[in-house]
């Protein structure tokens, strides 16, 4: 029971990290509509901002249960990014502060690469199933790296 349980969360926190970096895009789509376009759309900008925020701190949260050292670390530096990203957008909008605004957009795009990381990181945790354990039994193992998987240039 408890196997299934963290299972089926270990798919869940895969399907929400990749919602993360969606958001994030989406995000940037309706921040240059709002600048460009349609100034009303700031409100919704913020609005997915505060989702994203949300989402990224579940993750974070099944990640510290599920016992994910790398991408609990990862999930904790996006919401911390996330949270800062959430102040200076306040700041740069309402209190129309230039500096603030020319940060929150770098700081986005560092978001977006960070929260690629993390949903990539947290799939390739994932157990897959059929595998046949250590011991012989039929238990989902956690999948090993294989050459395919090494990204480093030779």
């Amino acid at each position: 029971m408890a196997d299934t349980l963290e299972r089926n969360v270990g798919r869940a926190v895969v399907a929400l990290a990749w919602v993360i970096p969606a958001g994030v895009l989406v995000q940037a789509a309706l921040a240059g509509q709002a600048w460009f376009v349609t100034p009303a759309l700031f409100g919704m900008h913020g609005g997915i901002g505060h989702g994203v925020l949300l989402i990224a701190a579940l993750v974070m949260t099944f990640t510290l249960l599920l016992r994910l050292v790398g991408p609990a670390v990862l999930a904790t530096g996006l919401v911390l990014g996330l949270i800062a990203q959430t102040g200076l957008g306040y700041v740069g909008h309402r209190a129309e502060a230039p500096l603030a605004s020319s940060l929150h957009i770098p700081l986005g795009v560092a978001i977006f690469g960070a929260a690629i990381v993390l949903a990539l990181a947290v799939t390739r945790r994932q157990p897959t199933t059929g595998e046949v354990d250590s011991d012989g039994g039929d238990e989902p193992t956690e999948r090993e790296p294989t050459d395919g998987d090494d990204l480093t240039p030779r």
